[in-house]
């Protein structure tokens, strides 16, 4: 379902992900590792979300 809500929660992760990944590119060495755990913990969080707001209904 495309809504606005489910849109604006996408485009919020998303740019959270890629400010994200900008600082830890800056800042670890091993940048690979920390940015797939960071998108490990993004995508939960929006399966979480997901499942919360469903049950809530």
């Amino acid at each position: 379902m495309l809504n606005g809500f489910t849109l604006a929660g996408n485009l919020v992760y998303r740019d959270f992900f890629l400010v994200g990944c900008a600082v830890i590119i800056g800042y670890v060495n091993a940048s690979m590792w920390a940015s797939a755990a960071l998108a490990i913990v993004i995508v939960s969080a929006s399966f979480m979300r997901s499942f919360w707001f469903l049950s809530a209904e």
